[in-house]
């Protein structure tokens, strides 16, 4: 990987900062504050808006780091520490958890020396040191380069019980969508919600044509998977609703259909509540390349709620590493100086997040020729790298390979050229091994730098906003030299309110207590005016004159409202009256407006009502529509469903008629049948409705039925309504299998997929040994069917499951028939079979069974074959062979 450097004077800083300073803070059309003091956002055409980066930091953000109580001290020897201060962390280590801490180990003050690698593996563990300043912690690392220490539990996420994400979209920055079924979920899962790469996508985003020196370059390979880790909040039907936002969007139309999953996961290895914190480490300055061994900080993975805190790494490269595994951090107020610069062609990246909802609050990076703050590849945040510094010639540069959800908030990166940007959300084409595009869904927020790159990905968005600095635009590295669109730079030149995004976010969530936790003043807060707004549903009644209705008005405050809003309505027509339930509402929630109308004084017509609430000062009000009709006189309506059905001779079958109630009909509709076609009886049950209601119209057809329309009569006094259905029989279609030992075969539709086969089936004598199969193609051997139901010797019904024979709970006799029922899977190549005999009902024979083991990798079947073994002998006719 090569980037470039280039100094800038530090005449264009100076002038665009002082623009920035005296130019008033303007306001974003992104995120803005409404009236009531809340934030507001403008959404994309497909829902798609920047979301609330606020869950990111240690326990989702807005929670002070915890002071925890010392259990072990530790002492500079003069010569290497590490067994010392390694064991102190295995001792706590050991200790019991409570209140899900174990307990601190506290570097005395001085000068340690650590020869190799720390390491935190268990939860409730904090390394502390005595503070990172003169007169503190000041720990060498010693003997080459190395890790200082690896805060790092095991494993990775188990997950159980996918379902399919339902929606066509899911757009950005929402926390909620549909799955198809929430059986087995409950709010607190913690859940993995899963976006399969596909060619199409990959291609959409111009990632398939990625060539350096003659090899095509793999940006993200089809079939992988990016997967977000996140919590049920909430579940109504089939919706679910995360605690945090989803970083990246979800389009069936280039990831396919469903667009994603969510599985439930546990993550037994996973560590939490772990930190460093308070102290200084000391590398050696080091100018090599970044693939030889080099001194480091941190490296977090596996980790749920941990921190770093008040810490200083010198000369330390690639000095804080944030793995995929890694969720819920703050990293607070660290620092990387180094004494030399980097000079090698791969600069270091001193500060790289993964994971998810991962903060770095006032971290600064000082030097030159590392990058600061970097992301790796296919991270789903939020990620936000809040108020932090850096003199390096780069800033906010995510590597590669489509990381979402970065937040830059109020950073400042003076010396960053306009080749590596302060802020750099890119496509990087080929560069390191196809590297691609870096993020897409990421903000730059008043973020003040000399130089802006922010593209846009195809059918994503980059935003800068409130930035101060110059724009620069640029072509895919490898490319053909066309410039990459940019996204979205709003208020270029002057910072927008409010402040801090991030802050402003939390402190909506969360509350003003949210910020002083994290360090910062209360004043980051939106200003929240108390009010209230005033909704009401629907938006339209019709109704007969005589007659009444009711509409739902709702109050909601906002700013902290809690005053009583008195109701009133205006608009209504002669004779009407309208009465709300309660009278007020006090704080917020619903009332009832009941409308009631006269038969004889309220005309007919189409009138705007107006519903307005008010609480001294403040009011609200909304408009709803009442539509008002001429009495008229009671009737009925008459339909039956379904239109058309097809039975097979001698069977039956059922439709259901609907009786609707008009304008008021209560009375009682007599069914009836005209003609019917030759061979077929019909009944109603019931015989006749009253009002309104449904009666199921049962049809038999003898062996020779014919196919025609049934005319369906309801009849109340004067009134009468006909309407009709078809039925069309077809005769019965059967294939006699003799005792010769060899298959009869028929073929039918080819079916892939999951399909239903039903058919009847008929021995002529008992203990007879036939058999049934469904196949790819005619056959001649048992081996080559997938699907097999057996009239077993032993007087049982048997079928087939992989490699053997299972016998089922249901006997035969001889001349009886049975009906078959197999739901078949040739994905999964399983099917369940059910039967049921002449008179009695359904009965299980074997549920998911094997596909035969020999046909365990057919991907359809078109034929149906039948068997009589030579001995005993007889004959079984097969009938009715149905495949849908």
């Amino acid at each position: 990987m090569t980037r470039f450097r280039r100094l800038l004077s530090s005449g264009l800083l100076v002038t665009l900062l002082s623009l920035a300073l005296n130019a008033p803070a303007q306001t974003s059309q992104w995120v803005s504050v409404g009236p009531d003091g809340k934030l507001q956002y403008k959404t994309l055409p497909n829902g798609d808006h920047i979301m609330d980066f606020s869950w990111a930091g240690y326990m989702g953000g807005g929670v002070a780091l915890p002071i925890v109580p010392v259990k072990v001290t530790v002492n500079p020897s003069g010569g290497d520490d590490t067994t010392a201060i390694q064991n102190a962390i295995n001792s706590v280590s050991g200790m019991p958890l409570s209140g899900g801490f174990r307990g601190a180990v506290l570097l005395a003050p001085g000068t340690f020396h650590c020869n190799g690698t720390l390491h935190i593996n268990s939860s409730g563990v904090v390394l502390r040191g005595s503070g990172s300043s003169s007169g503190g912690t000041t720990v060498n690392l010693t003997n080459g380069p190395h890790l200082f220490i690896q805060i790092h539990g095991s494993g990775t996420w188990q997950t159980s019980g996918s379902v399919n994400i339902t929606d066509s979209y899911v757009p950005s920055g929402t926390n909620s969508f549909h799955v198809s079924s929430t059986s087995g979920f409950s709010v607190g899962n913690t859940v993995l919600i899963t976006r399969t790469v596909t060619s199409s996508w990959i291609h959409f985003m111009g990632m398939d044509t990625l060539v350096r020196n003659g090899t095509h370059q793999t940006w993200i390979a089809a079939g992988s998977h990016i997967t977000t880790d996140r919590v049920i909040q909430a579940i109504s039907g089939n919706q679910i609703t995360l605690d945090a936002p989803l970083t990246d969007s979800f389009d069936s139309k280039f990831l396919g259909t469903p667009v994603g999953t969510m599985a439930h996961y546990t993550f037994p290895g996973r560590i939490s509540q772990v930190g460093l914190e308070h102290l200084r480490v000391v590398g050696q300055p080091l100018d090599t390349d970044i693939t030889t061994p080099q001194y480091m900080l941190v490296n977090f993975d596996a980790v749920i709620d941990g921190w770093a805190n008040d810490v200083v790494a010198q000369d330390t490269i690639n000095g804080v590493f944030v793995s995929h595994g890694a969720k819920r951090l703050t990293l607070d107020r660290v620092s990387l100086p180094h004494t030399i610069a980097h000079t090698t062609a791969a600069g270091p990246e001193d500060f790289n997040g993964t994971g998810t909802q991962i903060l770095f609050n006032k971290c600064v990076s000082d030097g030159q020729g590392s990058f600061p703050f970097s992301t790796m590849a296919e991270g789903t945040g939020p990620f936000v790298f809040l108020n932090c510094t850096s003199t390096q010639h780069a800033g906010v540069s995510p590597h590669m390979r489509w990381t979402t959800g970065i937040l830059s908030d109020g950073l400042s990166i003076p010396n960053a050229p306009s080749g590596t940007q302060g802020i750099s959300y890119r496509d990087r084409g080929v560069l390191g091994s196809g590297h691609g595009w870096t993020t897409g869904w990421s903000v730059a927020w008043n973020v003040t730098t000399p130089f802006f790159l922010v593209q846009q990905p195809p059918g994503t968005e980059n935003w800068c906003i409130g930035c101060v600095g110059a724009v620069t635009s640029a072509a895919r590295p490898g490319g053909d030299g066309t410039i990459e669109p940019n996204g979205v730079y709003d208020s270029l030149g002057a910072h927008v309110t409010p402040s801090s995004l991030y802050l402003a976010q939390l402190c909506e969530r969360l509350g003003p207590a949210a910020l002083t936790n994290i360090g910062y003043s209360s004043s980051a807060c939106t200003a929240q005016v108390p009010s209230f707004s005033l909704a009401a549903s629907p938006a339209s009644r019709t109704i007969t004159a005589g007659g009444s209705t009711t509409y739902t008005a709702t109050i909601t405050p906002s700013g902290g409202f809690t005053g009583n809003v008195a109701l009133s309505i205006s608009g209504l027509p002669v004779g009407a009256g309208g009465t709300f339930s309660p009278a007020s509402v006090s704080g917020s929630g619903p009332s009832t407006l009941t409308i009631a109308t006269s038969a004889t004084s309220t005309p007919a017509g189409t009138y705007t009502l107006t519903i307005t609430g008010a609480s001294g000062s403040l009011a609200s009000s909304a408009t709803v529509t009442l539509i008002v009709n001429t009495p008229v006189n009671p009737d009925f309506s008459l339909a039956a469903s379904p239109a058309s059905q097809t039975v097979t001779a001698g069977s039956g079958t059922s439709y259901t008629v609907t009786v609707g109630a008009l304008n008021g009909f209560s009375g009682s509709v007599a069914l009836g049948t005209g003609s019917l076609p030759a061979g077929v009886t019909a009944t109603f049950n019931p015989a006749s409705v009253t009002g309104s209601g449904n009666s199921t119209l049962t049809v038999s057809t003898s062996a020779t039925a014919a196919s025609g329309t049934i005319t369906i009569t309801g009849t109340n006094g004067s009134l009468s309504h006909s309407t009709s259905v078809q039925i069309t029989v077809n005769p019965v279609i059967c294939t006699t299998a003799t005792a010769t030992g060899a298959w009869n075969n028929t073929a039918f539709p080819s079916h892939s997929g999951t399909f239903t086969a039903t058919f009847d089936a008929t021995p002529s004598i008992s203990a007879q040994g036939s058999t049934v199969g469904i196949s790819k193609g005619a056959q001649t051997v048992n081996t080559g069917f997938a699907n097999i139901v057996a009239f077993s010797a032993t007087g049982v019904i048997q079928a087939r499951n992989g490699g053997s024979y299972v016998d089922s709970a249901v006997h035969y006799t001889g001349g009886s028939t049975f009906h078959f029922r197999l739901a078949i899977n040739v994905t999964s190549h399983t099917y369940s079979i059910f039967v049921t005999p002449a008179g009695g009902t359904e009965q299980t024979v074997g549920t998911n069974f094997a596909f035969r083991t020999e046909q365990n990798t057919v991907t359809s079947l078109d034929h149906w074959g039948a068997k009589v073994n030579t001995t005993p002998g007889g004959t079984l006719r097969v009938c009715n062979f149905i495949a849908q």
